[in-house]
């Protein structure tokens, strides 16, 4: 069995590919409010998505100061919203499960 190596910052999650072990470091970011409707199912299928794929799952509440200035980074100002790494695939609106899937297998090359 061959290995791939690399020196993460973080271990996010180890999966097989093709014969091999790898570290998956991709991180999936949600961006909510307390008082957002769509917020709690966006979590849920976020999280489930996460799950599947073993990657990193951080929720931000935006009302907090320390979340504000990430959604700011983000240039976020509506919730909910998803990150996959650096880049927003959504801002303001309910993701169906199948595209954020689709979104996540796109970036791990599946």
């Amino acid at each position: 069995m061959k290995i791939l190596y690399c020196y993460p910052t973080k271990r996010v999650g180890l999966t097989r590919r093709f014969g091999y072990l790898r570290y998956n470091l991709m991180e999936l970011k949600v961006f909510t409010l307390p008082s957002c409707p769509n917020c709690p199912a966006t979590k849920k299928i976020t999280k489930e998505v996460a799950e599947k794929f073993g990657i990193s799952y951080k929720e931000i509440d935006i009302g907090t100061s320390d979340g504000e200035i990430e959604g700011l980074m983000y240039q976020i100002m509506s919730t909910p919203s998803i990150a996959i790494d650096e880049e927003v695939i959504a801002r303001g609106r309910l993701v169906p499960k199948e595209e954020l899937e689709n979104e996540v297998k796109k970036r791990l090359k599946l």
